[in-house]
């Protein structure tokens, strides 16, 4: 549970990092592909909704093909905001000769990212990705770029959250402190996640 202050704080740091970009939530035209974007099985893969293209991510399958296509080139989006599975899908369903968009940037977010996925979003959208890492006890917050098969590592962010490593069996587990979680801060709170 948590406050919609302790909401928008989270939103704040997106909100820097994509905006590095060049991206708004609240006036990029944006394709979102997400738990928020779903659709029942007999109803259209797509809607719009303000300045988001909803791409329902269960819809993203052949038989629905060319109504997405026809839907993310009318249009056009300058950000695709997904799961990493779900644009990896989009990247298997499309081929760059029939998109005619090209965004931004594509903001990865919610799911860990393979490079299996990463070389699939980089093939079908050609432009930078971002991915980044975070938790539900939202103790640590980290992001990293990937552009032209060429990735660079991931960065914390200092202001979300005290980020340490602590040593396990010649491991480096990521540890983290909340700094602006009220309803319950975690301190040096053991990730399970391995990584310098």
């Amino acid at each position: 549970w948590r406050t919609r202050r302790v909401a928008d704080i989270e939103k704040a740091f997106f909100t820097h990092e994509w905006g590095k970009f060049g991206f708004s939530f609240d006036k990029a035209r944006t394709l979102r592909i997400g738990a928020d974007a779903r659709r029942r099985a007999h109803e259209s893969p797509c809607r719009v909704v303000g300045n988001r293209l909803m791409l329902s991510p269960y819809h993203i399958v052949p038989r629905h093909k060319a109504a997405i296509l026809d839907a993310v080139n009318r249009f056009r989006p300058a950000f695709v905001h997904a799961y990493p599975s779900s644009a990896a899908a989009l990247a298997d369903l499309l081929t760059r000769s029939e998109l005619d968009v090209e965004p931004r940037a594509v903001l990865l977010a919610s799911e860990p990212a393979t490079g299996p996925q990463l070389a699939a979003i980089g093939r079908l959208f050609r432009c930078p990705v971002s991915v980044n890492y975070g938790l539900c006890e939202r103790t640590n917050l980290a992001f990293a770029g990937f552009e032209r098969g060429e990735g660079t590592p991931y960065a914390f962010q200092p202001l979300y959250g005290w980020t340490e490593n602590r040593m396990d069996a010649g491991r480096a587990e990521i540890i983290g402190t909340s700094l602006w979680n009220d309803v319950m801060p975690l301190i040096r709170y053991r990730t399970g996640d391995y990584g310098l």
